[in-house]
């Protein structure tokens, strides 16, 4: 729930115009960067930031992506000059961390994975309340004593303002059904997606908690979308 507070004019209002139903998947951010970094983990990496001027470069997907803003959250918890290098996706930003040409990047678990156990990428910190069952050497933020870093991308289902109850239930029970089977489930995990059926008052309390945290940031920060 970025839109709203990144765009002055949206076609459409998420929270008025859009019913939730269920969420279907999240997946966890982690902080990843070239494996000759000196640092092995994040506090050792603020910790260099901090001894230079300038302090690091982080890369991310675009301005305003939950990278980019994962990594303000991150200057702001820790008080450290983490510049800004935004990418027209995420793919040119991985080459060039792999390059060493740029210093980290925030991403998904699932798109870190590959690089990580294949020795291109090093994960510093998990984005997270707890460690990535693929991931499982990959400490939190919370961990390593820095507190309010937490970003992911999840995908939900709604249906549009005034569908009825029944449409409801009937369309959140079919995602539930589909996401424990046991085939989907373990296929999801195996990729580092997580599957999380909620009900729509828990869907709601994500969206609007989302909501604030990133609308806080974006103000903080004077961001705008592009």
């Amino acid at each position: 729930m970025i839109s709203p507070s990144l765009y002055e004019k949206l076609s459409y209002d998420p929270v008025h115009d859009l019913t939730p139903i269920s969420l279907i998947t999240h997946t966890a951010e982690v902080m990843v960067a070239n494996v000759n970094n000196p640092a092995k983990d994040v506090t050792e990496f603020i910790a260099n930031a901090k001894k230079r001027k300038g302090g690091a470069a982080m890369a991310s997907s675009g301005v305003g992506s939950p990278p980019h803003l994962a990594m303000e959250l991150l200057a702001e918890a820790t008080k450290t000059d983490l510049r800004h290098v935004p990418y027209k996706g995420v793919a040119p930003a991985i080459n060039d961390i792999i390059g060493g040409h740029i210093e980290a990047l925030f991403i998904d678990v699932p798109v870190a994975l590959g690089p990580i156990k294949g020795g291109k990428l090093k994960g510093l910190g998990m984005a997270a309340p707890t460690r990535h069952a693929m991931l499982p050497d990959v400490k939190t933020f919370e961990e390593m004593g820095i507190r309010g870093v937490v970003s992911d991308n999840w995908y939900a289902v709604y249906g549009p303002k005034g569908i009825s109850q029944a449409a409801i239930e009937r369309v959140g029970q079919a995602v539930r059904r589909t996401l424990e089977a046991e085939n989907v489930k373990s296929r999801l995990l195996s990729v580092g997606v997580e599957p999380t059926p909620t009900t729509p008052a828990e869907l709601a309390a994500l969206q609007k908690g989302d909501a604030e945290k990133w609308a806080r940031i974006i103000r903080l920060k004077n961001i705008k979308g592009e």
